[in-house]
């Protein structure tokens, strides 16, 4: 039986996976919250929870990075781009 963790993933569904939580973690960075906990409260979301979401280590589900871009007032398309972008060059490197 497969892994539902990023651990478990092909390599192309990995580096997307990577990307799109590498997008959430610059988005946070760059926005007024500047920091995951922050984000995490203003979500009412457990900190530990959310970082695991964030950093990859557990599976965030689509919902919750809809509610993360509603609360930093992202366009999902534009979000969504910019992830895929980034999962672009991370497979050039590979």
């Amino acid at each position: 039986m497969q892994s539902r963790t990023l651990s478990g993933m092909g390599d192309q569904a990995q580096n997307n996976a990577n990307a799109l939580t590498e997008q959430l973690q610059a988005e946070i960075s760059a926005s007024s919250y500047r920091s995951i906990r922050k984000v995490a409260e203003a979500l009412g979301v457990d900190y530990t929870t959310f970082y695991r979401w964030v950093t990859g280590k557990r599976d965030i589900s689509m919902s919750t990075v809809f509610r993360v871009l509603e609360l930093l007032e992202i366009e999902p398309s534009a979000f969504f781009t910019d992830a895929q972008r980034r999962a672009e060059r991370g497979s050039a490197t590979d």
